[in-house]
């Protein structure tokens, strides 16, 4: 059933197969650990980084005081595939300076596009919400068709990934089960013989049961 293959894949059902966790683990950790600064153009040409840039402190050390840079990235991109789209929220000082980074739940998140720009709404719960504007944004983006809004993984390979969950589903559920067969079958006439109904029954749940 296509349908339900379909609605078997969301963030959290696709992040517990185990070949999505281990690819999206495999690729935040190779980027979580790659250097990031902040370069500026070389006296003598090429550039240099530039150690007295107000986002240096941030992009190389700390993005919010409390995680290290390289813990940062691996949370942000692993939103990046779960949701499509990897959000923080760059606070700047009086003089519009980056301050810090602050990592958000991407899932709580709606992004719209208009004539006037990007705007990030993040619903806070109780029917409140902010509203947050591009230059306010750190922003991941997964595939998109757009360039602007991310799609996440269970969209683009919604019914490969469907089907999966529902493979590892019905796995959970036969081991769960002792990989015990439940069926009734049909037989024209009766079988007398109890040596007989028994070896039909152990063979049809030998070809059942993982040995």
């Amino acid at each position: 059933d296509h349908s339900k293959s379909r609605l078997g894949a969301s963030p959290k059902t696709i992040y517990s197969l185990p070949q999505i966790f281990g690819g999206i683990k495999l690729i935040a950790n190779k980027l979580a650990v790659a250097d990031c600064h902040v370069f500026k153009n070389g006296k003598q040409g090429g550039y240099e980084i530039d150690f007295d840039h107000p986002a240096y402190p941030i992009l190389a050390r700390s993005p919010d005081g409390i995680r290290k840079m390289a813990d940062f990235k691996q949370a942000i991109i692993t939103q990046t595939f779960i949701y499509g789209n990897g959000i923080a929220h760059i606070e700047r000082d009086e003089l519009g300076n980056p301050t810090a980074m602050i990592l958000k739940d991407s899932s709580k998140f709606t992004i719209t596009v208009n004539e006037y720009g990007v705007f990030y709404s993040e619903d806070l719960g109780e029917g409140k919400k902010r509203v947050y504007t591009q230059d306010e944004i750190f922003h991941l983006k997964h595939a998109s068709v757009d360039g602007l809004i991310g799609q996440p993984l269970h969209e683009v390979l919604g019914q490969a990934l469907g089907l999966s969950v529902a493979v590892q589903n019905y796995a959970e559920a036969y081991f769960r089960n002792g990989c015990k067969v439940s069926l009734a079958m049909i037989l024209k006439g009766r079988i007398k013989d109890l040596q007989q109904l028994e070896r039909i029954r152990r063979e049809i749940t030998n070809m059942h049961t993982v040995s």
